[in-house]
């Protein structure tokens, strides 16, 4: 089923997450949990873009596939952005609302 393009992402608290990215791999201080979480270079992308502004789903996935140079909307990368949407609202970082 496709993403509603009314809903969109955001952090919850974008003022105070704070991400520092080493090599492969970056660290995410929680402002909502005090807690610090290991990610992903992608899950560490898909948090700085929502730092930016809420968006929808279909946009983050287009604007994490040209952060990443990928043409191809098919990508795994687009379904690897869904999944860690998912994950980053179980850990509290995003969380979803319905725009007007």
């Amino acid at each position: 089923m496709p993403a509603d393009p009314a809903v969109h992402w955001r952090l919850a608290r974008p003022d105070a997450t704070r991400i520092v990215v080493f090599d492969d791999e970056a660290m995410v201080f929680n402002p909502v949990s005090w807690e610090t979480h290991l990610v992903n270079l992608t899950a560490a992308e898909v948090i700085a873009i929502l730092r930016e502004s809420p968006m929808s789903e279909p946009d983050l996935v287009a604007a994490l596939l040209a952060a990443a140079e990928v043409a191809d909307p098919s990508h795994p990368l687009a379904g690897q952005a869904v999944a860690l949407l998912a994950e980053l609202e179980h850990l509290g970082l995003a969380v979803r609302g319905v725009v007007a």
